[in-house]
């Protein structure tokens, strides 16, 4: 509470004399996202006349923002959810977002006393019993008269007058008995930004601007005009990329098989009932470099007295040779299964036969595969896109084991043509090698990419509106009780174009913002608490050329003045605290103000900008032959069980080459515990041409290899969403305790569409529907300190601001800050540190943060930031007045501001000069910041203007 309060400023009754008014400094704020275009309400506002020269001063403004300071943690609410493509407040990485401005540091909506000299045309309290004109004076121009007192009103307490969008133009810029023309804009000229950001205009024309004082204490206003404007609603990216795609999987096969003694040798009669383990190996080196033994450890120790070590056992060369016509070449088919030779099969086998269609595909290097043909063989290349892997069906067609050389005991008859018959030829020996290895596959390997072309096409997207406004506002004053009823409908519908430069449009998000401009539309009937009526009485007295009626309440003109003063702050809270960009439409329901207390609710429409990242992968993939890449066969060599000559110890004929080398060792188990081991390395085995093999042993390769060709067209959205929305916002005061509460509920036509993306594939998934909801608490108190003469000689105002966002996508914000400002006769400063927390579905994040500026009455202003989170931030201003018009300065600050998409901060030193124009008359101004920093120039030119 403020320990000294009494009426201050020129906003008294007519006729009282002018009392010095001190106005609290402007608080650290942020320029470009708040829906005031740059300016944030302050804490208090108190005034000493030497501090201001009279020609700068502004009834009721609300304090510039310092330009451009550090980006707030409320950003991270605006952050596609789930993703942080890129945290708000750290460097950008991919996808990264932030928007420069600070609702950390907003102050509360506190509304600043009025300091305008009296006029005749004293608005709401101060409409004096006095006739507008007499006889024995000359006419009044009433249009006139209406004007200046619509414009007295609105400069005094710009939020009960309110005319804009919240959007277009500020309310404290309309002055309709001056200007008929308002708008905003704001360009860059830096990397990574549009250079157009902002351009609005809105058109109230005089004659559609209306005010007056009818019968039983009742001031009415209807204002009407056109708002229009562009704004920039982010950036889509088309990547159209064609890639040569190399895809690989080694088919690898072994087999090792022996002819073994009899059972008679092994000491047992049933051979089939022994267990087999196998273990191999092998080495094959280049051409020309030897090959070393190999040594297997197979867990078998020969020397163990239940272990029985056999010999390499070569059948006798007879009839039932694998050369006789009646012997191999018949599968020995004329023997007895006793006599019958018994061969060793280490490895299971499995068909491959399928892969070279029944001798439609040769097994050579650059054969191609049919894809029919690839799948009968049990092979599959899975997807490299969608991560399915590779696969190989092939079936197992015989298990190893001891096998009686038979064809109706072997079991496998295409492994037993290859291990007797020496009569296969070409197809039909491949056809049977195929089905005689145990084949596995490797899978498949990496896949190599080779980038052929790339283009990328980037547009930058728009949101242009027009809508046509139309507000009527009643306050009533109780004629008994020291208090007002506010009533007001607000109708402002429109249509709204979402476009790119190129001229495309979205017609998803067309019909989004344009909905929520149309809902405005309903509004326009409403006839709440008889304004209509009311206004309809007014156009006719003034039609009639009448007089305003007087205002006879028990309140005085001061008490009056307390009230509006309450209601202009308590309305300039319903604006801090909603969720809208903005605003079609609205209507306040009756609501009583006090000097001391306040209680508002408040119904509107608009649109709700909601900050997205879509993204969408088309491709096309042309599926290429698969053909044999490499070879490493045996299928000439494999087999028979026989050598073309005797066994000899003689080194000098390995039967191998040097460069290769074989091993392998068989265990036999019986039922009884015996074990009997075979072992065989082709360091050991040499023989004569002449000699019969007796074991053989392989290991091969085929390597199938495919190429393909990608097409890819990935689309990006990275921006904003006008959604169309309800809100209810309940704000009220008490004292120096103010509240405000906001609720809505927001809608997208199409959520998996965004401009330039048709489908939201991979990006992050958006919601048809949502709610939020936003909470501002504000205590402020004022200590003015007075001279012996009871005139104000410092003043301190001070006070906590509590505010939290929420809504349901899983984002939750709040943040406490502390203000703090002091002024004297010749300067000012305020201090605000503060600590905030911003919460999205997968991260939190702690911010502390602190502001403060110092303003001299020579002019000087020196403002300033920190910011401390997950990366430290600074900026550092200081701004001269040469004139009332013009002044000039420098800043330094570690962060680049980029508009790419989402609103972003980089870290990088960037420093330059400020040169500030204040138009003629008000305190609409054109900011030019011309700077430099490691990305090169960074210019920017933003501003108000109005004519």
């Amino acid at each position: 509470m403020s320990k000294v309060t009494y009426a201050m400023g020129e906003d008294s009754v007519a006729g009282s004399s002018m009392q010095p008014v001190l106005k609290a400094p402007k608080p650290l704020a942020i320029e470009g996202h708040n829906r005031t275009s740059g300016y944030v309400p302050g804490i208090n506002s108190i005034e000493m006349q030497p501090f201001v020269r009279q020609q700068e001063r502004s009834p009721t403004r609300l304090p510039r923002n310092s330009p451009e300071l550090i980006a707030s943690a409320q950003d991270l609410l605006e952050q596609p959810h789930g993703d942080r493509p890129v945290p708000p407040l750290s460097a950008p990485s991919a996808p990264n977002v932030s928007i420069p401005d600070s609702p950390i540091l907003d102050s509360p909506p506190v509304i600043p006393e009025s300091s305008i000299p009296e006029s005749p045309e004293q608005p709401l309290e101060n409409q004096q019993e006095q006739p507008l004109e007499s006889p024995t004076e000359p006419e009044i121009d009433l249009e006139q008269v209406v004007l200046d007192t619509l414009t007295s009103t609105s400069e005094r307490y710009p939020h009960i007058v309110n005319s804009t969008d919240n959007l277009t133009f500020l309310p404290q810029s309309f002055r309709p008995n001056a200007d008929e023309t308002y708008g905003s804009f704001d360009f860059r000229f830096a990397q990574q930004n549009p250079v157009l950001n902002r351009l609005t205009i809105a058109r109230f024309p005089q004659s559609n601007q209306f005010y007056w004082i009818v019968e039983g204490n009742r001031v009415v206003a209807e204002t009407e005009g056109w708002q229009g404007g562009v704004l920039y609603q982010g950036q889509s990216d088309v990547t159209h990329t064609r890639e040569r795609v190399e895809l690989q999987q080694v088919l690898w096969g072994t087999q090792a098989v022996w002819n073994i003694p009899r059972p008679a040798h092994l000491g047992v009669a049933e051979p089939e009932n022994f267990s087999v383990t196998t273990v191999s190996g092998a080495i094959i080196n280049s051409p020309g470099t030897p090959a070393g033994r190999i040594i297997l450890n197979s867990g078998i120790d020969v020397n163990a007295p239940n272990v029985t070590r056999l010999t390499d056992l070569i059948p006798n060369i007879s009839d039932a040779s694998t050369y006789s016509p009646t012997g191999g070449a018949d599968l020995f088919q004329s023997l007895s299964p006793d006599e019958a030779p018994l061969i060793l099969q280490g490895f299971p086998t499995v068909d491959l036969s399928p892969l070279i269609d029944h001798g439609n595909v040769q097994l050579r290097q650059g054969e191609v595969i049919p894809t029919d043909v690839l799948s009968r063989a049990g092979i599959s290349w899975g997807d490299i896109f969608t991560g399915e892997p590779s696969s190989f069906t092939a079936p197992v067609t015989s298990t190893s084991g001891i096998k009686i050389a038979q064809l109706t005991r072997f079991g496998n008859r295409d492994l037993l043509g290859i291990l007797v018959n020496p009569n296969l030829r070409g197809t039909e020996r491949d056809l049977s090698y195929l089905n005689s290895l145990f084949w596995t596959s490797f899978g498949r390997r990496q896949p190599e990419f080779e980038l052929l072309s790339q283009n990328q096409n980037t547009e930058d997207w728009y949101r242009a509106y027009l809508s046509h406004t139309h507000n009527r506002v009643a306050i009533d004053y109780d004629p008994v009780d020291i208090r007002a009823t506010y009533t007001n409908i607000f109708a402002n519908p429109g249509v709204s174009v979402v476009l790119a430069l190129n001229g495309g449009i979205d017609t998803t998000q067309t019909l989004n913002a344009t909905l929520g401009l149309l809902l405005g539309g309903l509004f326009e009937e409403v006839d709440l608490n008889n304004i209509d009526r009311s206004l309809e009485e007014a156009r006719q007295a003034f039609d009639n050329r009448g007089v305003f009626s007087s205002l006879s309440t028990q309140a005085t003109s001061t008490q009056r003045r307390q009230i509006n003063q309450r209601l202009n702050q308590t309305l300039a809270y319903t604006n801090f605290t909603s969720g809208l960009e903005q605003v079609s439409g609205g209507i306040t329901f009756p609501s009583s103000i006090t000097p001391n207390t306040s209680n508002l609710f408040r119904l509107q429409t608009g649109l709700y900008r909601r900050s997205v990242q879509f993204l969408h992968q088309k491709r096309h993939v042309i599926v290429g032959d698969t053909f044999i890449s490499n070879l490493r066969l045996s299928n000439r060599t494999f087999g028979p069980l026989t050598f073309i000559g005797s066994p000899t110890t003689d080194s000098s004929t390995p039967i191998q080459p040097t460069n290769e080398a074989f091993a392998v060792d068989v265990i036999l188990t019986g039922p009884g515990g015996e074990q009997f081991v075979q072992q065989y390395n082709s360091a050991d085995v040499s023989a004569n041409p002449l000699m019969v093999r007796g074991a053989d042993l392989t290991f091969d390769r085929i390597e199938l290899t495919r190429i393909d060709h990608v097409e890819t067209e990935f689309d990006s959205f990275r921006g904003y969403l006008s959604l169309p929305a309800i809100e209810m916002t309940w704000v009220g005061s008490s004292n120096d305790f103010n509240y405000s509460l906001s609720s809505g509920l927001w809608l997208n036509l199409n959520a998996n569409e965004a401009p330039g993306v048709s489908h939201n594939s991979l990006g992050l998934p958006e919601p048809t529907i949502g709610i939020y909801a936003n909470a501002v608490l504000n205590l402020s108190t004022t200590d003015i300190t007075l001279d012996s003469n009871n005139n104000p000689v410092s003043a301190s105002t001070y006070g906590p601001l509590l505010r939290m966002n929420w809504d349901s996508t899983s984002r939750f914000f709040t943040a406490l800050s502390y203000a703090y400002s002091h002024q004297e006769r010749n300067w000012r400063y305020s201090l605000t540190p503060g600590i905030a927390i911003a919460v999205n579905s997968d991260n939190t994040q702690r911010i502390v943060f602190l502001n403060g500026d110092l303003v001299t009455a020579s002019g000087l202003e020196l403002s300033g930031g920190l910011e401390l989170s997950e990366n430290t931030f600074f900026n550092v201003q200081v701004i001269q007045s040469v004139n009332p018009r013009l002044s000039v300065g420098a800043y330094i600050q570690n962060f680049s501001s980029d508009s790419e998409g989402l609103e972003t901060r980089s870290l990088n030193l960037n420093y330059g000069a400020l040169l500030r124009y204040t138009l003629n008359g008000n305190n609409r101004s054109t900011t030019i910041r011309i700077g430099t920093g490691d990305r090169g120039l960074d210019a920017r030119i933003q501003g108000e203007f109005q004519f």
